[in-house]
């Protein structure tokens, strides 16, 4: 078994943009936002209300890895992908070889076809949880039940946006870790309303 490691360097941009930065990974958006200058620390002061427009967009990951020939002497070729949060696209070389929607399990994808031998760009797509939360309340309203005790949305952010951990009302909709939906330490993933 051969076995080629993903960690370490790569590069992320907002899902549109031109502008590719270095990343980290394993990581996150705010860390790698932080390491090339593009906001301040949002754990200082009130910067968090500055930072939230980073849960309401898509981010790209790309990274390029050289295989040799002998890579592919082997009846199977995965790509294993561990806390990938949450819901994100995984394409090799343009073909997407698969997708994620639970940050608490790893995925091991048959990439065989899609790699070759040199050069192949690995890109895995992150979706908005902010949206994605919204998207599936709009999707499956009648699903969500009021929880005994209704969220309350934390001060100065929007009452009408649903938690990606509650729904807004009560009910998970992602399957994500709570303290990256701005429960205990995680800034806020959401703007207030300006209406």
């Amino acid at each position: 078994m051969q076995t080629a490691t993903l960690s370490g360097s790569w590069e992320f941009r907002r899902h549109g943009s031109e502008n590719w930065h270095k990343a980290t990974v394993p990581g996150g958006i705010y860390g790698d936002l932080l390491n090339s200058d593009l906001i301040d620390d949002p754990y200082e002061r009130d910067n968090e209300l500055d930072v939230q427009w980073v849960g309401e967009s898509d981010w790209e990951y790309r990274r390029t890895v050289t295989l040799d020939g002998e890579f592919f002497d082997h009846e199977r070729i995965t790509l294993q992908c561990d806390g990938l949060d949450t819901v994100a696209t995984v394409t090799v070389n343009g073909d997407v070889v698969g997708e994620s929607d639970n940050m608490f399990r790893g995925y091991e994808f048959d990439v065989a076809d899609a790699l070759t031998a040199g050069e192949n760009e690995i890109r895995v797509r992150f979706r908005s949880p902010v949206e994605y939360a919204a998207s599936a309340r709009r999707r499956s309203h009648t699903t969500f039940r009021r929880s005994a005790t209704p969220w309350t949305n934390p001060p100065g952010t929007s009452s009408g946006r649903p938690s990606v951990t509650s729904g807004g009302t009560g009910g998970r909709v992602s399957r994500r870790s709570a303290s990256g939906a701005t429960f205990d330490w995680s800034p806020i993933p959401r703007r207030e309303s300006s209406t």
